[in-house]
């Protein structure tokens, strides 16, 4: 149950709000919450409750272990108004403030300043206001007990940033919670301080996935208290996000506790989705090895002396293990773990679609249609780069499209001479070869791990699959963020789709939206809300949409949004590339060998 208290200043003659200023209060079973009323850009106005804590600060002697839900006595550290000792629940908690992300640098931006806090288990949760239009009243105070039948659809973002970097705080609601639903978002570990495997059975890696499963249990449990309906739960997520979403669709940690995934560019089947388990104790001891930690004597010794360094200087030593470049962009990251009973997921993602043990429930996914720009302009940005990648080609090759570490020798030599000879035409890389590049990049990150998940998912689960493009180039791109002076060669970049389900001012404070990117944002946010509140993006209740028609294998249905009026149906996108890769078949191969590997490390463990 919310209740609000708002004051509307209004102009002299009542015709519009110029502001909405007020507090709202839930009470949850931890106590209750005090949030602030804001307004949309529409003048809608809904709550917002920030730096919620839903697990232990991971700090100290919690460093590198499994995240633990907020405990009811910390809830008081918090309080607004102090807590008598013997009714701890006495108090209110503020949450008005935004809290800080979590230990981290932009490194694949070349930024290795550490910003953030190890304490950063918070989420955000936003909802609509059910209570008298704003203009009928100066004052209004409500209280209301929402009906079970008309609570609201809940979404919840897991952001992205290759899990080395991202925050909640970065994305604003403003756009979707227009359409009555509710939003959470939420901070998870990232590098090594959410991703460290040690190889002993106490720090097993995944810590930041568990964070998020711990975060989505807390939304299971609580949400209602907001208006949100708890049988209604739509994870979703883009790039590091859009693997964890799909992840949790999968792992048993999650199995019941959502009802929708949209996995936006980035699959659980993805080549960078998940770090075979023998590389990441490798990593891990690399690491240990920089802050001058032990690693020829037991694990233990090397966790001891991990626990005491101060969480800057891990984040900034992980900057240190790139072999070229950027490359790896993504140092820690998910793991097979060893099968134990806080095991996020101890078998292969491609295992358990297979054998129907995912969750069986409405499934999107989908791309930019020029994903692989964002990396090409990088590359291209700095001349002595691409000679270097000339110079060895195919373990930069390889390396950039990550399959490096999981190919066999075999598998290595034919998938750098297949997409050698397809993509380049068996040149060395040059400005003439700058789009090949990006769609080798495109492919290999994001087009195929999409296809082969709908495919997967189509085949073993009742439940629909929509498969789409994103092919609109708006006024702003992140490809801008490169600041090369090349912003008409640029295409629709990877994270792009973002700027129409979400206002980006952390990244562009000067955003002004044309009328056809308040149109494309109209449409986004609509086929995203509907897919949260009735599985179906395009259900029959909305007419003026264009029918998005459900993925099959045999039937390759692409949504393929050029803008707010432009949206066509195609079948079998990126068919020649899309066969190319098929013929390769490297996803199935690599995960087949990763999980060779990694089960000789489970088995010595």
């Amino acid at each position: 149950m919310v209740t609000t208290h708002l004051f509307a200043v209004l102009t002299l003659h009542f015709s519009a709000v110029l502001a909405v200023l007020g507090s709202a209060e839930v009470t949850i079973k931890h106590g209750i919450l005090k949030g602030t009323v804001r307004v949309t850009e529409k003048q809608k106005s809904f709550n917002a409750f920030t730096g919620i804590p839903y697990a232990k600060p991971p700090v100290n002697e919690l460093r590198f272990k499994v995240g633990i839900k907020y405990p009811i006595n910390l809830f008081k550290k918090h309080l607004l108004k102090p807590s008598t000792p013997s009714d701890p629940w006495n108090g209110i908690f503020d949450a008005t403030n935004p809290h800080s992300r979590c230990l981290q640098s932009y490194t694949y931006l070349k930024n290795y300043t550490v910003i953030g806090s190890e304490d950063c288990l918070y989420l955000n949760v936003y909802t609509p206001q059910v209570i008298p239009t704003l203009l009928q009243y100066c004052v209004i105070s409500s209280n209301l007990q929402i009906k079970p039948e008309n609570k609201f659809a809940v979404m919840v973002f897991i952001h992205g940033g290759a899990f080395v970097t991202g925050s909640a705080m970065d994305y604003d609601p403003n756009l979707l919670i227009d359409h009555d639903v509710v939003l959470v978002t939420i901070n998870y570990r990232l590098g090594p301080l959410g991703f460290f495997s040690s190889g002993s059975i106490d720090v097993l890696g995944n810590d930041g996935l568990k964070d998020q499963a711990l975060a989505i249990k807390w939304v299971k449990n609580n949400i209602d208290a907001f208006g949100g309906d708890p049988d209604r739960i739509t994870l979703f997520g883009q790039g590091a996000g859009g693997i964890s979403a799909h992840l949790h669709m999968i792992s048993p940690m999650s199995k019941g506790l959502i009802n929708g995934v949209i996995a936006q560019s980035g699959t659980a089947l993805a080549l960078n989705s998940l770090m075979p388990y023998f590389l990441s104790i490798r990593m891990s001891n690399f690491l240990a090895q920089r802050v001058d930690c032990p690693t020829e004597e037991e694990i233990e010794d090397m966790m001891r002396c991990m626990m005491t360094k101060d969480g800057r200087e891990i984040i900034e030593a992980s900057s240190t293990l790139v072999e070229w470049d950027i490359e790896p962009i993504t140092t820690f990251k998910p793991v097979m773990e060893p099968d134990h009973k806080n095991a996020f997921l101890s078998a292969d993602p491609i295992d358990i679609v297979l054998s129907g043990k995912a969750d069986n429930v409405p499934f999107m996914t989908g791309i930019t249609r020029n994903e692989g720009d964002f990396r090409t302009g990088q590359l291209f940005k700095e001349p002595k780069l691409v000679d270097e990648f000339n110079k060895n080609f195919k373990d930069h090759l390889s390396l950039v499209l990550n399959y490096k570490e999981i190919a066999t020798p075999k598998l290595h030599k034919t998938a750098t001479k297949g997409i050698t000879a397809f993509y380049f035409k068996n040149k060395k890389l040059d400005e003439s070869r700058r789009k090949s590049f990006s769609k080798a990049y495109m492919d290999a990150m994001y087009l195929v791990s999409a296809n082969y998940a709908s495919d997967l998912h189509s085949m073993n689960f009742k439940h629909p699959v929509y498969y789409y493009v994103f092919g609109y180039k708006g006024s702003e791109s992140h490809c801008n963020l490169l600041e090369d002076n090349l912003k008409d060669n640029y295409g629709v970049c990877h994270s792009d789709d973002l700027l129409y389900l979400f206002n980006s001012k952390e990244l562009f404070s000067e955003l002004v939206r044309h009328e056809s990117d308040s149109e494309v944002a109209e449409l986004m946010t609509k086929l995203w809300t509907n897919f949260a509140k009735y599985g179906n993006p395009t259900p029959k209740s909305d007419q003026d949409l264009v029918t998005w028609q459900p993925y099959s294998a045999h039937e390759r249905k692409c949504y393929v949004i050029n803008g707010g009026n432009d949206v066509k149906v195609v079948s079998d996108c990126y068919k020649e590339r899309t066969e190319f890769w098929r013929n390769i078949d490297l996803n199935e191969r690599t995960t087949t060998l990763r999980r060779d590997r990694s089960k000789k490390i489970k088995d010595e463990l």
